[in-house]
């Protein structure tokens, strides 16, 4: 925790990520100079998903599922860290602030 915004990805699909989406998003975030964390399901147990992979049925789109990093969620002693509240806004800030250029479905250009 307090060491930015996560990009959340699993094999199985579970969160909208893909590579291009979450290697824009990181690079928006390297050029902002804010720090993020990765994190993977593990393919060999349950875990959580989001609403993002099902919305990408509806409207095809390059998407990434970000947060901020937590223990318990759900729980009535959920834990975060304040500093990451700070750095998403930052990344989240960069990322609309940014000017991306889409050519194709391989190729992006940050300005």
């Amino acid at each position: 925790m307090n060491q930015g915004i996560v990009v959340k990805e699993a094999a199985n699909q579970k969160y909208c990520t893909d590579a291009f989406s979450s290697a824009v998003f990181c690079a928006v975030c390297n050029n902002a100079s804010v720090p993020f964390q990765r994190f993977a399901n593990r393919s060999d147990m349950a875990g959580g998903s989001t609403l993002g992979n099902l919305s990408n049925i509806q409207a095809s789109m390059h998407s990434v599922d970000v947060g901020c990093a937590q223990l318990a969620m759900h729980s009535a002693y959920e834990t975060a860290g304040a500093r990451d509240v700070m750095l998403a806004i930052r990344a989240l800030r960069a990322f609309y602030d940014a000017d991306i250029q889409i050519s194709g479905a391989d190729s992006a250009t940050l300005r």
